[in-house]
């Protein structure tokens, strides 16, 4: 498990993309963009991609893989969500501006695309 989930980061292809549910019916100019500033990364089973509390500053793509969101509840670990190939995470905290309600930990070995909010539009 790398410290780091970003650093075997890799670019994806909009071929790649049209494959996932969310993107199947963008255009092809808009896939050619989202590959461009989209990152691919990969997690071990276990390796956590966020935590509880954290900055929400990207949205995350299920590409492949799963994860499980927990959140801490009256000190027990509790599951609020499971995110199977094709979900997506951390929209709503990058709308409003809030951070991460729980954790996300990979099931499984998981490849994700993320679009980090600070890169260029």
């Amino acid at each position: 498990m790398a410290t780091n989930p970003w650093a075997a980061a890799a670019r994806m292809t909009p071929n790649e993309l049209r494959d996932v549910p969310i993107f199947a019916s963008l255009a092809d100019g808009d896939l050619r963009w989202l590959a461009a500033r989209g990152t691919e990364t990969t997690l071990d089973s276990g390796a956590v991609l966020f935590r509880e509390g954290d900055p929400a500053d990207a949205f995350h793509v299920v590409l492949d893989g799963e994860l499980r969101v927990t959140k801490l509840v009256e000190g027990r670990e509790t599951e609020i969500d499971l995110l199977p190939t094709g979900s997506f995470t951390g929209d709503i905290g990058l709308l409003i501006d809030f951070p991460h309600v729980g954790t996300a930990r990979a099931t499984q070995r998981t490849r994700l695309l993320v679009r980090k909010v600070d890169q260029e539009t």
